[in-house]
């Protein structure tokens, strides 16, 4: 549903933000294939989305995703309107650190710098970001695992963050 939400009918898209805002299991998951199609919205659809993430937190949690993971193909204005809306609303801010893990891996020392400062200065962003690294973990070469594991000695919310979701990815041998 979210992949085809730029296509529809403004009718229909209330009807489904709606009914999709009622139901908690599917509203992350729907919110961030909404946040990734973001880029193909009209302005008002935009507003009305924005809306909906102060309104609602696990829409905010999955909006936050789908907005960071691909909020390097957005223009700057936009850019710098979402990170700003990020930044005051922490599911939103949650939802957003955690894409930048992806960001993290995939950019240059400069990124990088750049994303752990955004962490200095936001602890949901942190939060979201330690998740975003334990979803990731098998996948981290040995110098990010260094940076990431120095990090939690010293960022409390990033090691939450990595910590909660690192027990969601391992289980037991059995």
């Amino acid at each position: 549903i979210g992949e085809r939400f730029p296509t529809l009918d403004r009718i229909r898209q209330r009807e489904i933000l709606e009914e999709k805002s009622k139901r908690f299991a599917c509203v992350p998951l729907f919110a961030e294939s909404v946040g990734i199609n973001f880029k193909a919205m009209t302005d008002d659809l935009r507003k009305e989305l924005f809306d909906t993430a102060e309104k609602n937190p696990q829409f905010a949690d999955g909006f936050g995703r789908g907005l960071g993971s691909n909020i390097k193909f957005f223009e700057q204005s936009l850019q710098d309107e979402i990170f700003e809306r990020a930044m005051k609303n922490s599911e939103f801010t949650r939802g957003f650190g955690y894409s930048h893990a992806f960001h993290f891996i995939a950019g240059d020392k400069n990124e990088q710098k750049r994303i752990f400062e955004i962490a200095d200065k936001n602890s949901h962003f942190s939060i979201g970001l330690g998740m975003g690294f334990a979803y990731l973990f098998g996948h981290l070469s040995n110098e990010t695992l260094q940076q990431v594991f120095e990090r939690t000695a010293t960022d409390n919310e990033f090691a939450f963050g990595l910590g909660l979701y690192l027990g969601f990815n391992f289980h037991p041998l059995s």
